[in-house]
């Protein structure tokens, strides 16, 4: 419809129709990617949120499972310690407990 009002126009030799119509068809392919481009940025901005929230639950979770591990190594060397002053003859004990049989038991070198 509108190509045919231009192409009257233009047989008409209508200039300021034909310059509005191609106005009317620039601003509306112009107004179209603009909100095509908003629409996208509000996408954009929802995700982001999306993966900020996932991404703070996983370092909380990594967090949580750092320490879990620190506190085993902690154990694990407190009861080390224990077993060799205990091997050496410093805590008054003769025989090793549980955890020292365990820690000493699960002990590796590390290069």
């Amino acid at each position: 419809m509108i190509l045919r009002r231009l192409a009257n126009a233009m047989r008409r030799q209508d200039g300021f129709t034909v310059v509005i119509d191609i106005l009317i068809v620039v601003l509306g392919v112009f107004l179209g990617l603009q909100v095509n481009n908003w629409n996208e940025a509000r996408k954009y901005r929802k995700d982001e949120r999306l993966y900020l929230v996932r991404l703070r639950e996983d370092l909380l979770n990594a967090e949580k499972i750092a320490s879990r591990l620190l506190q085993k190594r902690i154990d694990k060397r407190d009861a080390l310690t224990s077993a060799t002053l205990t091997l050496l003859g410093k805590t008054g004990r003769e025989t090793l407990i549980e955890a020292e049989c365990s820690a000493v038991g699960g002990a590796r070198l590390q290069p």
